[in-house]
């Protein structure tokens, strides 16, 4: 891990345990509140089947938004703290997902890149 990297990986995993909003999980969503929070403009084809590949976006936001709406989700994130609250967040609403501590700047860990 390059200096720069390690040093933001340090600052996320301080952020969400400071409490950042960023850092949050969204555990009061609803299959439409998630499909206005990923696609407010209502122009994006349905994701149910999908699979939904989401890049430095822990925190538990996006990843239980994508899955309560149907996809497989892949979330790649360098800080363990922000990996750690799409696991809550996606436990919470009894779906899985696939966490991947990395950098998203290197994707050959995937067999289809």
């Amino acid at each position: 891990m390059d200096e720069l990297t390690q040093f933001n990986q340090e600052r996320w995993n301080a952020l969400v345990e400071a409490g950042i909003q960023y850092g949050q999980p969204l555990l009061d969503l609803t299959p439409d509140s998630a499909r206005t929070m990923v696609d407010d403009c209502g122009v994006m084809a349905p994701v149910g089947g999908k699979d939904v590949l989401c890049l430095a976006s822990g925190g538990g936001q996006q990843s239980p938004a994508f899955a309560l709406l149907g996809a497989r989700v892949t979330v790649v994130d360098f800080a363990e703290k922000q990996l750690a609250q799409d696991a809550l967040a996606l436990a919470h609403y009894g779906l899985t997902g696939r966490l991947e501590q990395g950098d998203m700047r290197d994707l050959s860990r995937f067999a289809d890149n």
